[in-house]
């Protein structure tokens, strides 16, 4: 059985409720699925899953960078080969440039299409066809 770590930040309902819906599809897809608002996430969250979405509101807002300042922070020097991650936006910028940096050094997967999405209105279909293609991907990149 395969893990995932779903770390992200503000806590707000809506963007729980989109946790919700894309943790659903992994679940039935197989995955243990653990969901930690960043600023309790630690480097063994990250470790012990083979994949894991970061979720941010804005990587600028002082909130954000401060949920995420330790992980990132401890990022440096890890290997994460063989690993694969997403990038989730609830605010409809992207977020993922500082993860990228972050994990540039680190040897893992990311997949290709940050998910922006709207703090208002949740696209469910949206969203789970974002899910089911990281997936794909993930799968895809076990083989090569």
């Amino acid at each position: 059985m395969y893990s995932m770590a779903i770390l992200y930040t503000p806590e707000k309902d809506i963007i729980k409720e989109y946790i919700s819906v894309f943790s659903s599809v992994f679940e039935k897809n197989g995955i243990k699925v653990s969901i930690i608002n960043a600023g309790n996430a630690l480097i063994t969250d990250i470790i012990s899953s083979n994949i894991v979405i970061f979720g941010a509101e804005d990587e600028t807002e002082k909130k954000s960078k401060a949920d995420f300042k330790e992980i990132i922070r401890a990022l440096k020097g890890v290997n994460l080969a063989g690993r694969f991650c997403g990038f989730i936006s609830f605010n409809k910028k992207s977020t993922s440039l500082v993860f990228k940096k972050a994990l540039s050094d680190t040897g893992i997967g990311i997949f290709k299409d940050e998910l922006i999405l709207d703090s208002v209105k949740i696209n469910k279909k949206f969203v789970k066809s974002w899910a089911l293609e990281l997936l794909k991907d993930f799968k895809a990149n076990l083989h090569e």
